[in-house]
């Protein structure tokens, strides 16, 4: 449990010094989804967890408007979309490709 917490430590630190924020956001769903997500017909995967952006921006270690930000221009891209207060991966690969940015 102790090498698990320090490998999930090591990468936040390494994230928030190497990675752009949209590239930080984009992981964090893509983490999200791993835990919490539910697929729906095609390649949508609903995460099953209410999160304010407020907690959102906590775990990504940067302020909430700037996720905000950064979330509308998801939206805006059709990458992901928001139903019922949820946000849903309408396109996996497209968030991918924003979680690599450096």
């Amino acid at each position: 449990v102790l090498c698990e917490r320090l490998r999930q430590t090591n990468e936040a630190i390494e994230d928030s010094i190497f990675l752009t924020v949209p590239a930080r956001v984009a992981k964090t769903l893509i983490k999200l989804s791993g835990s919490y997500g539910e697929e729906l017909d095609g390649d949508r995967i609903k995460l099953n967890i209410k999160m304010s952006q407020q907690e959102l921006a906590n775990l990504i270690g940067t302020p909430r408007e700037v996720v905000n930000r950064h979330l509308r221009s998801l939206q805006g891209a059709g990458v992901i979309s928001n139903e019922g207060g949820l946000i849903v991966i309408e396109r996996l690969e497209h968030l991918e490709d924003f979680a690599q940015t450096v």
